[in-house]
Formats: C-alpha cells, sequence, structure tokens
C-alpha cells in the first residue's frame, strides 16, 4: 500500500541520487563546506535553505566551490565536480560518461563546455591546453568515484530519505565516514598519478 510520501513526491530514480552524490563527493575532497542536495517535488521543484528555489529540475547540490570569476585556483576542481555526476551515473548505471551528457547531465556538459572555453582563453596560446584539462579532470574524477563508491551509494541513501540533504548534514556524513577522514584530495592526486604511471 502506498503511503502519503510516496503519493507526495513523484517515483524516485535512484541514478538521480548517486549523480548528486559524485558531485558532493568531488565537492567536498576539494574543500568545500557548504553543500545541499536537494529532490524535486511534483512540481519539479526544489527550496533549499535560505529559501533558494530551482525549478524545473529532478535534482540539485549546490556547492561553494567558485570564485567570483567562475574559476577556482586549480581548474580541474571545477571539472572534476562538474564531472563527477555523471562519472558516479556512468558506475551505478553502466552507461558511458558522454553518453550520459547528451542525456541526463545535459547541464553538466553545457558548464563544462562553458568553463573549458574559459580556460582555454587563458592558457596564452598553448593549442588544446583545455581538452588536457578535460582529459585530466576526467581521469581523477572516475579514480577517485571508484575509489569512495561506497560514501556515494551511502550518501545516496541519505539524499533519499531526506529529500533536502543541507549542508550541516551532507558535512556530518562526509566528517563522520571512516573512509573519508584522512582524504587529502592532492595525496589522492599523487596516489593516482603513481598508480596511472606504473
Amino acid at each position: 500500500m502506498e503511503n502519503k510520501e510516496q503519493r507526495r513526491f513523484p517515483e524516485w530514480e535512484r541514478y538521480l541520487s548517486i549523480h548528486e552524490a559524485g558531485h558532493a563527493l568531488l565537492a567536498y575532497l576539494w574543500g568545500s563546506r557548504s553543500i545541499e542536495i536537494g529532490i524535486a517535488d511534483e512540481n519539479r521543484t526544489i527550496v533549499f535553505s535560505g529559501d533558494n528555489e530551482h525549478n524545473d529540475c529532478k535534482a540539485a547540490c549546490l556547492y561553494d566551490l567558485y570564485h567570483d570569476d567562475g574559476l577556482t585556483p586549480d581548474p580541474k576542481a571545477m571539472l572534476s565536480v562538474m564531472i563527477a555526476g555523471a562519472a558516479a551515473e556512468s558506475v551505478y548505471t553502466g552507461l558511458s560518461i558522454d553518453h550520459l551528457m547528451t542525456k541526463t547531465a545535459k547541464s553538466d556538459s553545457e558548464k563544462i563546455a562553458k568553463s573549458l572555453e574559459l580556460i582555454q582563453k587563458r592558457a596564452c596560446g598553448r593549442p588544446d591546453h583545455s581538452k588536457w584539462i578535460y582529459l585530466r579532470s576526467l581521469s581523477l574524477c572516475k579514480s577517485i568515484i571508484n575509489i569512495y563508491w561506497r560514501d556515494i551509494e551511502a550518501l545516496a541513501d541519505l539524499v533519499e530519505q531526506k529529500r533536502m540533504t543541507p549542508h550541516p548534514e551532507i558535512i556530518n556524513f562526509f566528517e563522520s565516514r571512516e573512509s573519508l577522514k584522512e582524504a587529502r584530495i592532492y595525496q589522492l592526486i599523487d596516489t593516482i598519478d603513481r598508480g596511472e604511471a606504473a
């Protein structure tokens, strides 16, 4: 028998919570401490804390990684967080990240394209700099998603129960995970690089 909560919200598709958990994990590892995830109601609306309303979406992850100019000090941070949703969804569904970027991750794909344009403009004439940064970020993101897959699944469970998960709860979740206690992004990058080089 359907309960009141099930009638209120549309049927939830697991891949969406996995997708948003992927964004949240990478944002956390790059230092964001203001991360929220919301699941839309039947009107495709999410109301985040501070009455910050997002419309015409199924789910969203907000994080505070950006500087005023739209870039972080390390472009790999920005890009890997944007890619992380599709990367996590790819692990869960078995579909390629490229395929997902044309389907469920279209808005991420658009943001990535704009960011890559900005990165290339700042590359001082170095050819294919943005392509190299993208491929490097993609590789990094895929490795980290695989390392912390259980954490992503556990966060997706929390998101599905809460529907709107404010930043204190997400940060408490990450800080309570034994696997993330010693996680430092640049150490992870070094470890991943050594593994790729071997």
